[in-house]
């Protein structure tokens, strides 16, 4: 509901909208597309997000942002698995598993675990304080200042 909200206010002035403004973060999701591209299609995929003890949602939004990552490489019917439990099999192909772990003053660390056969690589962001969004959050408003209505990302910031 919001999404739509932000796309009608977005035909009248800028909008920028992002899961989260950490310059670093939205490097990641590029980092992520590029590997993806690299590595088979065989390769599992399983996203790991670490946060403070007093974060309410799970996964994060950036989680869930780079799941969408993963899906556009691999296909929208890509299946997301939050966390395994007791004697689950063997992990099915295709599968995006996510994991959010909570506790002690984390600000955020997420991890893209890419593996393969013999073999694995992987992509993280860490923000190491709160900082990070503030810098990314105000990078946004200079380049959304002055803008011709539209809706705009971190990518648009980053430059294309």
């Amino acid at each position: 509901e919001h999404h739509s909200a932000l796309r009608a206010a977005a035909t009248r002035v800028a909008v920028l909208h992002a899961a989260n403004f950490s310059l670093g973060a939205a490097a990641l999701k590029r980092v992520l597309a590029a590997a993806l591209a690299a590595v088979p299609a065989s390769w599992d995929i399983e996203i790991v997000e670490r946060h403070h003890r007093m974060k309410a949602d799970a996964p994060s939004g950036t989680a869930l942002a780079l799941a969408e990552v993963a899906r556009a490489a691999r296909g929208a019917q890509t299946a997301l698995r939050h966390g395994r439990e007791g004697r689950v099999g063997a992990r099915p192909d295709g599968e995006i598993g996510m994991h959010a772990v909570r506790g002690g003053s984390w600000v955020g660390d997420h991890a893209v675990l890419l593996a393969g056969a013999g073999e694995s690589i992987e992509v993280r962001h860490v923000a190491e304080s709160r900082a990070a969004f503030a810098s990314g959050a105000l990078a946004a408003a200079r380049f959304v200042a002055g803008r011709p209505a539209g809706l705009y990302t971190l990518d648009h910031v980053l430059g294309d």
